[in-house]
């Protein structure tokens, strides 16, 4: 459940237009945990960007004219790249729930409550730190229904831009990329061929996952009909799979065009 409209509850305290209710799906759906690899990974990246981001600066000094993504590069201070380790180190230990108050990430690092608000929308804009607004709803006798806004929901990621100017990229071999293809396609026909109820038990949690399986299952659909006319002359060749998944299951992955396995 979304806030659709900012505005002052009975607390007298605003809440975000676009919060999401703490306990809610989108909630759960937005937590995204990271494993030791990934925190390794990141926390690296974290370095080498603020070493990077040192050198372009000089080099801007001198009278280097720095492209876009190395304009914002250079701001990325060492604030940043400390906030950013803290948020990783708490992301790894809380399994993914990572929602520091204000109060929290000052602690943490010992910046002023500006900083911190300058170093977190700074990691959004490089792509590095994404959040959602959350509030607590509550109602009682006394003071009937009530909605107070509670600290953001975090999550990190590397985006390849970033992962190239330091040295961290590595793409996906283009025959490693075509095997994973074939097999999310051949779940998919697999999951297609149960009945809805068993297929919502047997698909996967994750919430990734599950958008790559039903956009397997639709490319999978888009080229078999385009080969029906094909296939219908030939009497020997066997049918295709039905490849069906219900809207129900659409909605589940709000994101599934932008997702990747």
């Amino acid at each position: 459940m979304q806030v659709r409209r900012g505005g002052t509850h009975i607390t007298r305290r605003p809440v975000w237009a676009g919060s999401v209710r703490t306990g809610d799906a989108a909630e759960a759906d937005f937590v995204r945990a990271i494993d030791t690899n990934q925190r390794k990974r990141l926390s690296r990246a974290c370095y080498l960007a603020f070493e990077r981001g040192r050198e372009l600066a000089a080099q801007k000094r001198q009278g280097r004219e720095l492209t876009a993504q190395e304009e914002q590069l250079t701001l990325f201070t060492r604030s940043c790249r400390d906030m950013m380790l803290k948020i990783l180190d708490d992301l790894h230990y809380r399994k993914g729930w990572c929602n520091p108050s204000y109060e929290t990430l000052m602690r943490w690092t010992g910046l002023a409550r500006r900083a911190v608000h300058y170093c977190i929308n700074r990691l959004k804009s490089l792509g590095v730190l994404e959040w959602i607004r959350r509030y607590d709803y509550s109602s009682d006798s006394e003071f009937g229904a009530r909605s107070e806004q509670t600290s953001n929901l975090y999550r990190c990621q590397l985006p390849d831009w970033l992962a190239k100017m330091v040295g961290l990229f590595a793409p996906v071999p283009a025959d490693e990329e075509q095997r994973r293809a074939d097999a999310l396609e051949q779940n998919a026909a697999m999951l297609a061929s149960v009945g809805a109820v068993e297929r919502r038990h047997m698909m996967p949690e994750d919430k990734g996952l599950r958008a790559a399986l039903i956009l397997a299952g639709e490319r999978a659909a888009q080229r078999q009909s385009s080969e029906l006319p094909t296939r219908e002359c030939n009497q020997c060749t066997p049918p295709h799979a039905y490849f069906h998944f219900n809207k129900v299951e659409r909605g589940s992955c709000p994101g599934r065009a932008t997702c990747k396995p």
